[in-house]
């Protein structure tokens, strides 16, 4: 095969067919569908090796070609430009290639990225959550396809800064692209929103954004998915990109992503995962739950930008974060992502294939425990755990409301606490029991002091039992009223990770009171508390606003009011 020179000229429209690989003697069909290219400077190798690895077993499981490049082949231009002819040397080998960044994991093992692959055109490109275009695109083994990639590659021979690299080239293009179908009346408006991104890049991606939106569907052999309906979304730091701060884990994967990408989410590759000794029914946690995530989105949106578009923001037609795009929901490109798109709301009636618990702590002698199962929705479809310490409460109402609704029933006569021990210090006062209120008596003091007694029970470590006897797909809902202990349990359960198996949390905050370090407890601690709950994607509700002592009567009618 001859050598190939490259264009070093911007193309005009229409663009010709130069240097192509593309030979239409060759069936596509006999192809592999699709091969992965991932490219990383050497010295970055070992720093994102567990994320190489992960993608490299996802293409495994699903039968893709996984090709890792460590050189750049192009050493007059940044690494994110020259990469582009590794695209170009595979795609012969493929029907599709799609070029990664190596801070990409799989999110969920069984969804196969092939899957959107749209052969009636030859690039998809991605929306990004900023604003931008997802620089990793997928590309057809096409004429069409591979003047796109070579156009991006042509505008790279005058380097860049910044985010402008790959994200400004690829944006360049698309806006080329527009500017080819635009009227005559936008041409000069296009030509202006180019030029803006050498001088202000900044305000170039919402000018580059409203262009694109404006012709988005009238390219020729290009498909922008929305966000979140593609096969990468971005998971950045800061959180107005929905993200936990310091990017650590994701946040918000869902049944219907396929990969993520964003900084620092190796610690998300389990040691399993390295050796792909995982199944295709393997994923990731989601950590915001969609109800959450919901409300992010609504904030969102009325700041502007694409976040309106993500999947959760549609309730079929209608979109619940900007009214005014009822009635624009894409459309996915096969129909099996449709039907495999759950809007996992945290409600028991959508988890039929989950596990469905309740988990009562402090249940004393079962009255919420029998709230539950007459007032909450589908309460049959749950079975329960319920702790309670008091020794004076035993199984025998539990063993009745069991009877009475035809469910399973598990009392466990202990302290839900975060270590197991045998000597837990536990205070018994005329209306409740505590491991550390002390608004008449330090729990400190000798037993039988005051108006309280002291006894030594059994505590049970949380965060094991949660961990122990649920998984991360089971629909968990928690009531946590344990007199100031909630304090200690919540930084535990954070501590340990299994904050994570609990989807709702209904929280009695002891504000006004005093701990066992004589500190007291506001409103304002119980507030942050909330908040902070609430990061790790827990729907948390305040279990005792308006309460009034003895009456049960409106606790899950206001927790389902605020559901």
């Amino acid at each position: 095969m001859h050598a190939q020179a490259m264009p070093t000229t911007l193309f005009d429209s229409p663009w010709p067919v130069a240097n192509s690989h593309f030979d239409p003697r060759v069936s596509l069909p006999r192809l592999p569908r699709l091969g992965i290219v991932t490219t990383i400077s050497h010295e970055f190798v070992q720093k994102y090796g567990r994320e190489v690895a992960a993608l490299n077993c996802y293409a495994a499981l699903h039968g893709y070609g996984f090709h890792l490049e460590i050189l750049n082949p192009l050493p007059d231009r940044h690494l994110f430009q020259g990469r582009l002819q590794y695209l170009l040397k595979y795609l012969p080998l493929y029907q599709w290639v799609v070029q990664l960044d190596a801070d990409v994991i799989p999110l969920n093992y069984h969804r196969p990225m092939a899957e959107l692959l749209d052969d009636s055109v030859a690039v998809m490109v991605v929306d990004r959550d900023n604003g931008e275009a997802m620089s990793s695109y997928m590309v057809k083994n096409s004429v069409a396809g591979r003047e796109f990639v070579e156009q991006q590659l042509a505008l790279s021979t005058g380097k860049a800064s910044g985010a402008n690299y790959d994200n400004g080239d690829l944006h360049e293009v698309l806006l080329q692209r527009v500017l080819a179908v635009a009227p005559e009346p936008d041409k000069a408006r296009v030509a202006e929103v180019i030029k803006l991104r050498n001088t202000n890049y900044d305000a170039f991606i919402p000018a580059f954004r409203e262009q694109l939106d404006k012709y988005r569907d009238k390219l020729p052999h290009i498909r922008v998915q929305r966000v979140g309906w593609g096969h990468i979304r971005s998971y950045e730091a800061g959180a107005q990109n929905l993200a936990d701060k310091t990017a650590d884990h994701i946040t918000h994967a869902l049944e219907t992503d396929y990969l993520g990408h964003g900084k620092g989410l190796s610690i998300q590759i389990s040691d399993d995962e390295v050796l792909c000794r995982v199944s295709k029914d393997m994923r990731k946690s989601r950590f915001f739950t969609s109800r959450v995530l919901r409300r992010h989105l609504q904030g969102f949106s009325n700041k502007g930008g694409p976040w309106a578009w993500h999947p959760l923001c549609w309730d079929g037609d209608k979109n619940v974060c900007n009214p005014q795009l009822s009635g624009q929901r894409p459309s996915p490109v096969h129909t099996q992502f449709d039907a495999h798109f759950v809007d996992h709301l945290p409600r028991a009636v959508m988890r039929a294939s989950s596990r469905n618990v309740y988990v009562d702590l402090g249940a004393r002698g079962g009255e919420s425990v029998r709230l539950f199962y007459e007032t909450f929705p589908n309460a049959k479809a749950f079975e329960s755990f319920a702790f309670e310490a008091d020794k004076k409460f035993t199984q025998e109402p539990y063993m009745q409301i069991a009877k009475q609704f035809g469910v399973h029933v598990n009392f466990i006569s202990a302290a839900a606490w975060v270590t197991d021990t045998d000597n837990l210090v536990f205070g018994v006062y005329d209306h409740a029991s505590s491991l550390f209120k002390t608004s008449y008596n330090n729990l400190q003091g000798e037993e039988g002091s005051g108006n309280k007694n002291v006894e030594r029970i059994k505590g049970v470590d949380l965060g094991r039992f949660l961990k122990d006897t649920f998984t991360q797909d089971d629909f968990v809902i928690v009531k946590m009223d344990v007199e100031l202990s909630e304090f200690p349990l919540i930084l535990h359960l954070v501590k340990t990770g299994s904050i994570h198996n609990i989807d709702v949390l209904l929280l009695e905050c002891h504000s006004h009171e005093l701990t066992s370090l004589d500190q007291e407890v506001t409103e304002d601690t119980c507030r942050s508390l909330m908040e902070y709950v609430s990061w790790f994607g827990v729907d948390i509700v305040r279990w005792n606003t308006g309460h009034i002592p003895g009456d049960w009567s409106r606790r899950y009618n206001d927790f389902m009011d605020k559901w």
